[in-house]
């Protein structure tokens, strides 16, 4: 029996070429396509998220604002909540960054000085702070302070009244 004709037949064979190669070029375009939605379309789609839970911090700050005061003038109790970190939507084939968070704390204690030109007396106080970590927008931190709230941006030469 003659092994040549059949291994040079086999080595010949072409037939399952052009599937092989169309195959593999339809999967390096499917590869390609997904890299894109990954690099363009999450990131937009966190940073929308993320300036949502932006504008909804805003708000439980005022509510927190309102809250204070309404304790200090009917001397009772009250509660308000913030929510501090923000979920981005589940993904199949993508993968999204660690879930943005941020702080909200109390600074410590420091003393302001109130008078009426004869009199002055000095009064501890504190400011609370909510800094954001977000992973795509950049914004500054949230400030409440005697009654104001306020969004400090001033190294970028930015400070708004909420």
């Amino acid at each position: 029996m003659n092994d040549s004709g059949f291994a040079g037949g086999f080595v010949e064979n072409e037939r399952a070429v052009t599937p092989v190669l169309g195959f593999v070029l339809l999967f390096g375009i499917l590869i390609m396509l997904l890299t894109m939605y990954q690099v363009q379309v999450v990131p937009h789609q966190n940073s929308q998220v993320e300036f949502q839970h932006f504008q909804d911090v805003q708000n439980d700050l005022v509510d927190l604002r309102n809250t204070i005061s309404t304790a200090g003038q009917a001397d009772r109790p009250e509660f308000t909540s913030v929510t501090l970190g923000a979920a981005y939507r589940t993904r199949v084939a993508t993968i999204n960054p660690i879930p943005p968070a941020g702080t909200l704390r109390a600074s410590d204690p420091y003393n302001i000085t109130v008078g009426n030109g004869t009199v002055s007396m000095n009064i501890s106080t504190r400011f609370i702070e909510y800094e954001p970590r977000y992973n795509e927008i950049s914004v500054g931190s949230i400030w409440y302070e005697n009654s104001v709230l306020y969004l400090d941006e001033r190294d970028r030469g930015r400070l708004r009244i909420i």
